[in-house]
């Protein structure tokens, strides 16, 4: 009713469709990449790398998955693969802060990894998913718009996905 989506909203989500492979007791003897989806704190936590970006759904890995931006498109048994409505309200929490139960939204990760690999739909956009290329950034055989690119970052102060590496895939 107050237009901000909680963790109670989106956790059906996830339990239908990915604690089969990503929870202790799953479908694998320890969980794909170390990502762990049934609980709102290890869903933050994210595994090899961040799985959620708070504020930033088009980054988010879990949305890169579900939409088939990332391979490999999630869940892994689809299709059927998620509905719609099941993804439209898992960005709509992801981009109001990945809120907690009670509304508290999500700490910003500053410093954790970040990789998107896609199209580069513009200058320092893979996918629609912005970024920022500084003077520290690794550039190797800079990609195209239209071309396929790969990005390697981390969260910096502000949320923004900093680039450490970006190349031509």
């Amino acid at each position: 009713a107050d237009g901000q989506i909680t963790y109670d909203e989106v956790a059906s989500v996830f339990g239908r469709h990915c604690v089969i492979c990503h929870s202790d007791n799953g479908r694998y003897d320890s969980p794909p990449e170390a990502l762990r989806l049934s609980s709102l704190d290890t869903i933050l936590q994210g595994g090899d790398r961040l799985a959620v970006i708070p504020g930033n759904a088009q980054a988010s890995e879990i949305i890169r998955r579900v939409e088939g931006l990332s391979d490999p498109r999630m869940p892994l048994d689809g299709p059927p693969w998620l509905s719609d409505d099941e993804i439209q309200l898992l960005r709509d929490w992801i981009d109001g802060g990945a809120r907690s139960d009670d509304g508290t939204p999500a700490a910003t990760p500053v410093g954790a990894s970040v990789r998107m690999r896609g199209i580069l739909t513009g200058h320092q956009e893979i996918d629609g998913a912005g970024f920022v290329v500084n003077g520290g950034t690794r550039i190797d055989d800079a990609p195209r718009i239209g071309g396929r690119a790969e990005m390697r970052g981390h969260i910096g102060e502000n949320g923004a996905i900093i680039a450490d590496r970006f190349r031509d895939r």
